[in-house]
């Protein structure tokens, strides 16, 4: 008997009982994996180096991820990743029901590189596993990504590898062809019958064809089968039924076709051994199987020459189907010649099914099909025959169709991510991703897009306006020929450019959104993706502004409280007033309230309340008296028993050196002002995040996206200036405070009032609407006086309007 099989038994057992207790969730398995007990042994690589990531929580869905820092090394040099999600080997852990696993590609030979093991599969779960691998690796940058053909999985991908080309596995489509076939009980005709046979192995093999050609292709399959005169016509046209409805209509040729791709599947999966084993069970072979890649990886990389081989079968066929292509990219095959050559390549490696039952269930792509599909399917093909709004086509869809699914009563969004996906196909399938601001504004240019992305969409009128280089910097401007009517007429402008959503492109980091006011609304008339935000920049985008409309003169002006921008708009518009914000002034007093942690006292103390509010008041004063009326604040709160009275003295510096001496009182003051906030751009950037739904899209998903965004404009300005008494409402609290307002300045204006008087009366109005903040640890770090927006509960849209 072999001497360790006589022990193994024993030292198995020995094992167990010094692992630690097997978890019963997956945010206890974290816990375990985090603790010193767990984190030594089951947290790293055999070789002790980081292994687990960490919980990549999704809403209220866990997911595990595994990434070794041997891994590194290949995820940044590899061009080729391989992604899987199985159920088949996961661990006996409640809820975490799949495995996620990326292959990179070297040498040939397939290395998993990351893992993840997930409660749900869905499109933000995917998300922020991809989120995560790119954080662990930022310099991965593949080519090609085959996976599953999940649209979660793809949207994901998309979103965080814009430049990759992204394709579905050829054995995938060919399975699923199969299973059809032992579903409808075609089977047993395909062996008795070898036209039958070859017709079937000919839609297998369509992948094989350029994504342009499987759509008319499949039709000349069809034509085909009639000049055979097969029994099983019925038979076969459910099949290609099925293949344009779920496959070309669903998944979309794009990422169905294979077509000179270097590996055309992803089956290069490795088993984690037993079924479903333990969670320690199950750690220990991810363990191990990470100690055998980087030997394999090592010894692949001193001896290239070791590539893996396939089998002789495999290879026999693959230098057949690269001599068909070769012949058909030669133009001496047509599409259906090919075809049937290569159907007799793969009829030699593919067993045929036994038929079954015939089932009205629809194969499973990625989870059973339902009206919620099919809707998503019928939108899918409309969208990309015609430039229609995927929510009018919703709209439609949603009147002539019985939806039973209860869900499909709720808004777009429930089906949006499936149907971004096809949209996407539809506009931007061919589109090369730009590397830089250059290349973008050169295919932007270029005759093959300006007509599709350099104009707007209806009338085709110019949109985009070029780059606007200052010294190293570039600017992309937007304006159309649209809304030119708007900034001639309008007299105020928000200007906002701290907003968060920009595309993929390196280096344009920044969103410049210039807002016209008409009837009492916002309107969107000039972008401008930017590089680096400085006067400079901001100077030549205004230029070039003014240069379009000579004839824009805003007598208002409203914008953040940069240096930089503020400078240029007094430069490029003297004669208008120019503020700043109060919302982000309010922002900034409650934001010092928490670093020093006064924010306590605030709620305990009426008085220091008090005074926070009256500090918060100080722009409602005309900019002569600001400075003066903080001196007062000062003398009434040293006459008040006033409980922190050295922090309340903080806020007092605060407010002097920051804002008043750096910033200046004359842009801080919106005495009288129309409005007081540029709030509105801050709501378009909400908005433009929810509609793009992904994180960081493509250049040309947000260029699709500004383009929608200025024909809605548009069509709301006509809407509004045929009934301009149709304009946004504020909600009724804020209207309250704004009338108290009003009042109390006009009792100022008429000196009824002294400063502090007013300031007291203004503070009781912002009171009802202002909650406070919690206290953090007090920071040495000035505050940004551009914050982002974080959480509109702590200071509302405002009672300011």
């Amino acid at each position: 008997m072999d001497p360790f099989s006589s022990i193994e038994h024993s030292l198995n057992k020995c094992r167990r009982k010094s692992a630690p207790p097997l978890p019963d969730s997956a945010i206890e398995f974290d816990l375990l994996l985090k603790s010193e007990r767990g984190s030594t042994k089951f947290s790293k690589t055999l070789d002790g180096k980081t292994f687990y990531r960490g919980n990549a929580t999704e809403g209220g869905n866990n997911n595990l991820v595994f990434i070794s820092e041997n891994a590194k090394e290949i995820l940044q040099s590899a061009e080729e990743l391989h992604l899987t999600s199985t159920c088949s080997s996961v661990p006996t852990v409640s809820n975490l029901k799949h495995l996620l696993v990326v292959n990179a590609i070297y040498c040939d030979h397939a290395f998993p590189v990351a893992y993840a093991i997930m409660e749900k599969k869905s499109y933000a779960s995917y998300n922020k596993i991809i989120e995560k691998i790119r954080e662990v690796v930022p310099d991965a940058k593949p080519k090609t990504i085959i996976s599953d053909f999940e649209a979660g999985l793809m949207i994901a991908l998309i979103g965080n590898f814009p430049e990759a080309e992204i394709n579905g596995c050829w054995w995938h489509f060919c399975n699923c062809i199969l299973k059809r076939m032992s579903k409808i009980g075609l089977a047993m005709a395909a062996r008795n019958d070898g036209n039958v046979m070859r017709v079937i192995h000919m839609c297998m093999s369509l992948p094989l064809l350029p994504a342009v050609q499987i759509e008319a292709t499949l039709v000349e399959i069809r034509n085909y089968t009639n000049r055979l005169q097969i029994a099983e016509t019925e038979k076969l046209d459910m099949i290609f039924a099925y293949i344009n409805d779920q496959w070309i209509g669903k998944i979309g040729a794009v990422h169905l076709s294979v077509y000179n791709a270097p590996r055309r599947t992803n089956n290069v999966r490795r088993s984690v051994g037993l079924h479903r084993p333990n969670a320690w069970s199950f750690i220990d072979r991810l363990q191990k199987i990470e100690n055998q890649l980087m030997d394999d990886y090592n010894k692949y990389r001193s001896n290239q020459s070791q590539s893996r081989t396939s089998k002789c079968m495999f290879l026999a066929r693959d230098r057949v189907i690269s001599r068909l292509i070769k012949q058909y990219e030669a133009g001496s095959s047509k599409e259906i010649d090919f075809l049937v050559y290569a159907a007799a390549v793969v009829g030699r490696n593919v067993p045929l099914p036994e038929d079954e039952n015939v089932s009205e269930e629809e194969d499973d792509l990625s989870s059973p099909i339902d009206a919620k599909h099919v809707l998503c399917n019928t939108i899918s093909m409309e969208v990309k025959k015609e430039e229609i709004p995927i929510k009018r086509e919703f709209d439609e869809e949603c009147k002539t169709e019985p939806l039973e699914d209860a869900s499909l009563t709720e808004p777009l969004a429930s089906i949006e991510s499936a149907l971004m996906l096809a949209n996407h196909r539809r506009k931007s399938a061919t589109a090369p991703q730009p590397a830089s601001a250059i290349e973008f504004d050169m295919l932007l240019k270029s005759e093959q897009w300006s007509v599709k992305f350099s104009k707007t969409l209806n009338g085709n009128k110019t949109f985009y306006r070029g780059n606007v280089i200052e010294g190293r910097n570039n600017n992309l401007v937007f304006i159309s020929e649209n809304t030119k009517e708007i900034l001639q007429s309008t007299q105020e402008l928000h200007v906002n450019a701290t907003l968060k959503t920009v595309s993929t492109v390196p280096q344009l980091k920044h969103l410049l959104v210039v807002h016209a006011i008409c009837f009492g609304h916002a309107f969107p008339v000039a972008f401008a993706l930017m590089e680096k935000k400085t006067y400079a920049s901001y100077n030549k985008i205004f230029e070039l502004l003014k240069k379009l409309l000579p004839s824009t003169k805003p007598k208002t002006i409203i914008s953040d409280f940069e240096a930089g921008l503020l400078r240029a708009l007094n430069c490029t518009f003297p004669d208008a007033a120019i503020s700043g914000c109060w919302w982000h002034y309010s922002y900034c007093i409650l934001k010092r309230m928490s670093k020093i942690g006064l924010v306590m006292a605030a709620r305990n103390d009426a008085n220091v309340m008090r005074v926070i509010h009256m500090c918060m008041c100080l722009p409602l004063l005309p900019a002569v008296q600001i400075e003066a009326g903080l001196v007062e604040i000062q003398n009434h709160t040293s006459l008040q028993e006033v409980a922190e009275r050295e922090k309340l003295d903080m806020i007092f510096a605060y407010i002097n050196d920051q804002w008043i001496g750096k910033v200046g009182a004359a842009h801080l003051s919106v005495f009288n002002a129309p409005r007081r906030t540029n709030n509105v751009g801050d709501s378009f950037n909400i908005k433009l995040r929810k509609s793009i739904v992904l994180n960081r899209p493509n250049a040309w998903m947000f260029v699709d996206r500004l383009q929608k965004i200025e024909k809605q404009s548009m069509e709301d300005y006509f809407k509004y200036m045929s009934n301009p008494s149709a304009y946004n409402r504020c909600k009724c609290t804020f209207l309250a405070a704004d009338r108290v307002i009003l009042k109390v300045t006009k009792q100022y204006e008429t000196g009824t009032s002294t400063e502090i008087g007013f300031l007291m009366g203004a503070a009781a109005a912002v009171a009802r609407n202002v909650a406070m903040p919690e206290d953090e640890h007090e920071s040495e770090e000035e505050d940004d006086l551009c914050p982002p927006i974080v959480n509109q509960m702590l200071v509302p849209d405002v009672l300011w309007s």
